[in-house]
């Protein structure tokens, strides 16, 4: 019988657990629910449908209830294409992605850097 069950409907059902604010990890640890390998598949499905219909908001709370660390980066690219660097470096860190977090870390400090220069607060050695 669940076979024949609208897997809109269920995604529905899923989707409705979620609490508004998603699952916010402040941790490495997963903080997510525990959930069935196939709820997961299905909310990584429509975390991925989401993203790619731009509904980032959404799809970055499914990706951090799933702990879906491909699904954290893609978000995360996303939010530097729109210059919002933060949300980038926060899923990164979420994702365990090091390389993106490093990437970013040297532009910041190369940032700095050029600030620092342009205001002479810098010695030269």
């Amino acid at each position: 019988m669940e076979k024949d069950r609208d897997p809109r409907k269920k995604d529905d059902e899923l989707l409705a657990h979620i609490p508004p604010g998603g699952f916010f990890r402040l941790t490495e640890r997963p903080s997510a629910p525990s959930l069935s390998q196939s709820d997961r598949v299905q909310l990584i499905r429509k975390g991925n449908e989401l993203l790619n219909r731009g509904e980032v908001d959404m799809a970055r709370k499914i990706f951090l209830t799933c702990d879906y660390k491909d699904g954290l980066v893609r978000v995360g690219d996303w939010y530097m294409k729109h210059d919002k660097p933060i949300d980038a470096i926060k899923l990164y860190y979420l994702s365990g992605n090091k390389r993106k977090i490093e990437s970013i870390t040297q532009k910041i400090a190369g940032i700095i850097r050029h600030w620092l220069h342009e205001e002479g607060n810098v010695r030269h050695e």
